[in-house]
């Protein structure tokens, strides 16, 4: 691949697109749709997603299963660090608080 020159596909070349403006606006949609899915889910709060899987609610993984896929290492890499602190935050404070 040459200097100017990108790849044309998205999703391992599941779907290929013929120009860049085209696979943008492809982008584009595809995010969308997920972000409208992702605010509805939050704004209705469906029972299932109330569960909790490793002391967090199924949404907040949704959420940052999102973030992790759409950001450059560098930001997943911090976000990751976040998480984990948080979650290492929440195992203290259930470990204090039974006591």
């Amino acid at each position: 691949m040459s200097v100017g020159e990108h790849k044309l596909e998205i999703f391992r070349g599941l779907i290929k697109f013929k120009s860049n403006e085209q696979k943008i606006w492809g982008v584009l949609i595809f995010l969308s749709i997920v972000t409208i899915i992702e605010v509805a889910l939050g704004i209705i709060k469906p029972d299932f997603l109330s569960a909790y899987f490793m002391r967090m609610k199924l949404l907040n993984w949704i959420k940052i299963i999102r973030n992790l896929t759409s950001k450059d290492l560098h930001t997943q890499v911090k976000l990751l660090l976040k998480i984990l602190l948080e979650i290492g935050g929440v195992i203290k404070f259930y470990k204090q608080k039974a006591k």
